[in-house]
């Protein structure tokens, strides 16, 4: 029956040749050396912590890895929700929470500095040091991160003899002191000293190159003279960026879409969804400059801290990121020899209200290219601002697995990539191994189907051609296959499936059907006795160099036994690709790790799984590290049922009420006035851009501002106010009852001191221009 089954493959591969579609790339001459030992970065750690790196990767206790990072935003999360969130990036694959210190969000008022509650960088970073992650921070003092002037306060910008973002010395005396502070905070809390700070961002998105590149080396300076002694310093590259050479390692982005582009178009382009050598994603970050790569980054490793899974929302410009999006941008990034995963943003937030003004990025008051929501910092993020984790966050997180589990194999190797056209494909090999990765999928695009494909790789000492059976790539497919991966002894030649785990000892291999075609594996013969797969699953073909199991039908079922002949035995257990989704690698303490499977999202907190869903009954299955069976625990919940009240709430509800001077309003009374006034200061060179004053009364009142009485008894919006200086508003009104008026102040930061005439504050917001 076997050799019917190899008769009948051998005459289907010469009927269906000329149909084949064979995508070839030539991988025999791929130069894997490395150099290293000419970077000048801070104290790498000790022994299994030391962090160094290299002109391709950086090695953590001598390991090649691939780190994650992903920004969460301390300032714009409540204190309350961040260990929660932090615990969900980890659930996620990420190992590094990178995270920007906003200026304006400490020291909005010149020389008050504030950090506590959710400013509390260093509560922040500690807890993340008891969680497991390191922290990179990312101190500006320019961060951009859509804030109010890139994070720059207002009083910086106010003052007439000093250049901002320059080695300008009263610009450089403010700096200081602000480093000064955030070294304060980290002290102690250095990679070196066994804390979580692993490297340090300086500035960010600084475009002038050569000229720019004194200022960056003072901020490093500075950065070092405060404790901020770390392994890693970095800058954005990306637009002709400052960066000094061998001092600083320059990082890279893209984002599925560009919020900041002044028009209201489809983006159309495929560009990042392609596998290709040049790092700098043409308009990340300003849509009007088109850039070409001229500087030579081969010295420098292929370092990531922007990549989109989502992005912003402008008034202009409101995008809706699909679920594969980021996933197909991060793997033509990690395709193209990308070592380093940075995602931004990976959990959203919400802008604090600042004393003086909303945080956001806007146009009217900061002169910036877009117009934000003055509170919410969503961006379609993995974690999306209300703590749920999004569609993007279920697909990417098999990337970040990837990478966490099997990146010191991939680390090392160098990319080859496939002719240009609508299917794109590339490798990264060292030597006779490697991975092989495609991309069908472009946003907004659909793709072709391509039909009848197979793969022909040149490796150093052989040629693989697989699969055996030609397949077609559907639109919208991701994959990475293995070439030549060494399972603990057992070789597989290659998989069309993507590795997930592995246990303890190597006896049991999970992998995940990534792309809408059934997996096929081959496995060497060398040092195999035998070969099972349970029936249905699929086909078992014994060829002259080993074994091959096609058509794979796959599910925690699906498990192939190997038996070898040094009496180990092994299984590889293909998950379905929504299996694959519903996957979770979850780390205890101090380092224990366990493949688990539920619909549900998970986290560890402790030594607990943490099981959140809105379903009454949760499934969870477990890998046993030593059987290979998954074990489905039921949940139940106990029911409860929401109940309330709904009932009309009027907007002067909650309103502190004026009363009268005199105890009774008769018509002897009526001749009596209540009279208050309001004075406020709108001090140059700050310019109101709106107030509002809201008198809510039975019976008219006259008002006057600024010694001109108006006719405006309800609500007024004085043009007036607009101008820099004095103000005063001055009511009077007659008091036929005795609740008889509130209002709105236009300084709600400053009340009027007698008890008696404290206005209602109910919402009133007073916002300055630049």
């Amino acid at each position: 029956m076997k050799s019917l089954v190899v008769l009948t493959v051998a005459m289907g591969l010469v009927a269906g040749a000329s149909a084949q579609t064979v995508y070839s790339l030539d991988a025999s001459h791929v130069d894997t050396s490395v150099r290293s030992g000419y970077f000048r970065m801070g104290s790498p750690g000790e022994g299994r912590r030391r962090v160094e790196v290299n002109s391709r990767y950086l090695t953590i206790g001598g390991v090649p890895r691939i780190p994650v990072m992903g920004e969460l935003q301390y300032s714009r999360m409540p204190r309350d929700r961040w260990e929660d969130e932090i615990l969900k990036m980890k659930a996620g694959g990420v190992t590094v929470v990178a995270t920007y210190s906003f200026w304006n969000h400490h020291e909005e008022i010149e020389g008050e500095f504030d950090w506590t509650g959710n400013k509390d960088l260093r509560a922040f970073v500690e807890l993340c040091g008891r969680l497991g992650m390191a922290v990179y921070p990312r101190i500006g003092p320019w961060s951009h991160g859509e804030a109010r002037n890139g994070g720059t306060p207002d009083w910086i910008l106010r003052k007439k003899f000093l250049v901002d973002r320059s080695i300008d010395p009263v610009y450089q005396q403010y700096v200081e002191r602000y480093f000064r502070q955030i070294g304060l905070q980290l002290k102690g809390l250095m990679w070196k000293d066994g804390g979580p700070v692993i490297g340090i961002q300086l500035e960010n998105e600084y475009w002038k190159g050569k000229a720019g590149e004194p200022y960056m080396l003072w901020l490093k300076k500075t950065a070092l003279k405060y404790g901020m002694d770390v392994p890693l310093y970095t800058v954005t590259g990306w637009g002709n960026g400052s960066i000094p050479e061998n001092e600083v390692i320059p990082l890279w982005g893209g984002y599925p879409d560009e919020s900041w582009t002044p028009n209201i178009e489809k983006i159309g382009s495929c560009d990042n969804y392609t596998f290709n050598s040049f790092r700098d994603d043409a308009t990340i970050g300003n849509a009007q400059v088109r850039r070409k790569e001229g500087y030579d980054y081969s010295p420098d490793p292929y370092f990531t801290c922007e990549l989109g899974v989502g992005i912003f929302n402008s008034t202009h410009r409101r995008p809706v990121i699909g679920s594969l999006d980021g996933l197909g941008l991060v793997m033509s990034r990690i395709g193209s020899g990308a070592n380093l995963l940075g995602y931004y943003i990976f959990a959203g937030g919400s802008n604090p209200l600042g004393v003086y003004s909303t945080m956001e990025e806007n146009k009217d008051e900061t002169g910036y290219w877009s117009e934000l929501s003055p509170i919410s910092y969503d961006f379609q993020a993995a974690i999306r601002e209300n703590g749920l984790p999004a569609p993007s966050y279920h697909e990417v997180k098999g990337m970040n697995y990837f990478l966490g589990e099997f990146g010191n194999l991939l680390a090392p190797m160098e990319p080859v990539f496939g002719k240009k056209g609508d299917f794109q494909y590339a490798a990264r090999v060292k030597s006779d191994r490697g991975f092989l990765f495609g991309i069908n999928y472009c946003r907004n695009n659909r793709r072709p189907v391509q039909r009848q494909v197979r793969f022909s790789v040149k490796l150093r000492n052989r040629t693989l051609v697989f699969p055996s059976e030609p397949v077609d790539i559907p639109d919208s497919s991701l994959f990475i296959w293995p070439m030549n991966m060494d399972l603990d002894g057992l070789q597989l030649e290659y998989a069309t499936a993507r590795p997930l785990y592995r246990n303890f000892d190597g006896s049991v291999w999970v992998f995940v059907q990534d792309a809408d075609i059934l997996p096929e594996l081959s496995l060497s013969g060398e040092g195999v006795d035998s070969v099972g797969l349970p029936e249905g699953k699929g086909e078992l073909v014994k060829g002259p160099h080993g074994y091959i199991v096609r058509r794979l039908r796959t599910g925690t079922d699906c498990v192939i036994g190997v038996k070898r002949k040094d009496g180990r035995r092994q299984k590889i257990i293909v998950l379905s690709r929504e299996e694959g989704r519903q996957s979770w690698i979850l780390t205890g303490y101090p380092e224990e790790r366990h493949l688990y499977l539920s619909t549900s999202n998970l986290y560890t907190k402790a030594n607990d799984v943490v099981v959140t869903d809105t379903v009454p009954i949760m499934h969870l299955s477990r890998l046993s590290e030593r059987s290979g069976e998954f074990r489905t625990d039921e949940i139940r919940m106990a029911e409860r049922k929401l109940s309330g009240q709904l009932y009309a709430k009027g907007a002067l509800e909650e309103a502190q009420w004026l009363v009268t001077s005199v105890p009774a309003i008769d018509a002897g009374t009526l001749l009596y006035h209540r009279e208050f006034q309001k004075e406020f200061s709108a001090g140059d060179p700050a310019k109101i851009r709106s107030a509002k004053l809201v008198l809510a009364a039975e019976s008219e009142c006259r008002v006057r501002f600024n010694d001109k009485w108006m006719d405006q008894p309800i609500e007024i919006e004085p043009a007036a106010i607009r101008s820099p200086g004095r103000g005063l508003v001055f009511v009077s009104q007659a008091m036929p009852d005795d609740d008889a008026v509130g209002f709105i102040t236009p300084d709600a930061h400053r009340p009027i001191p007698d008890a008696r005439h404290v206005p209602a504050i109910i919402g009133s917001r007073t916002i300055f221009d630049q």
